[in-house]
């Protein structure tokens, strides 16, 4: 017997797919002359909803997976197993995304400043990275209320540091692989 779904994740991530498939597909196709309109700097501000839907949406799913069979992932099992591979193939596309070469030939010519646009985060990579973090303090504390709460307060402490990073000049401190994947400077 399969567990029940949550119907209301499944509506979240389906409007969030519709979004970005209007996002990507606005963005791609607008005259440059409509972007400065108050229409669009309208519909340009409701695409935020895409990313933190679909954040929300994986970390929900993991905490319901953790819940449900969380003594399976404690035994390495194949709940484990599968969930892992499922991470693979999203960070897979993620870095697919990003490629900044698609030639075998341009590749092995390039020089690193050709090849470090790759190493751009998303928020496929965020999902991903984040996902792997609560596993790990999950499968460390072998607790999911105490992963809760651990989680809760390193998610506390990313943000409050993240002010001091983005308010500092990370290419000044920064290895210039962690610079570029912070994000523009």
């Amino acid at each position: 017997m399969s567990a029940q779904r949550f119907m209301f994740l499944d509506v979240a991530r389906g409007i969030a797919v519709l979004w970005m498939i209007q996002v990507h597909i606005t963005n791609q196709l607008i005259d440059p002359a409509m972007r400065s309109t108050i229409p669009f700097r309208a519909l340009n501000l409701s695409n935020g909803y895409v990313a933190p839907t679909f954040i929300f949406c994986a970390g929900a799913g993991l905490w319901i997976a953790l819940s449900r069979k969380g003594q399976d992932f404690l035994a390495g099992g194949a709940a484990l197993w599968d969930y892992l591979r499922r991470l693979s193939f999203i960070l897979f596309w993620a870095y697919l995304l990003h490629m900044p070469l698609y030639s075998l030939e341009r590749w092995l010519h390039a020089t690193p400043a050709d090849l470090v646009g790759g190493l751009q985060f998303d928020v496929l990579h965020t999902i991903v990275f984040a996902s792997l973090t609560v596993l790990g303090v999950f499968l460390a504390v072998r607790n999911l209320v105490a992963a809760t709460w651990i989680t809760a307060g390193l998610a506390i402490i990313v943000m409050t540091c993240s002010s001091f990073v983005w308010s500092s000049n990370p290419a000044s401190w920064a290895p210039t692989i962690l610079a570029y994947a912070i994000g523009p400077l």
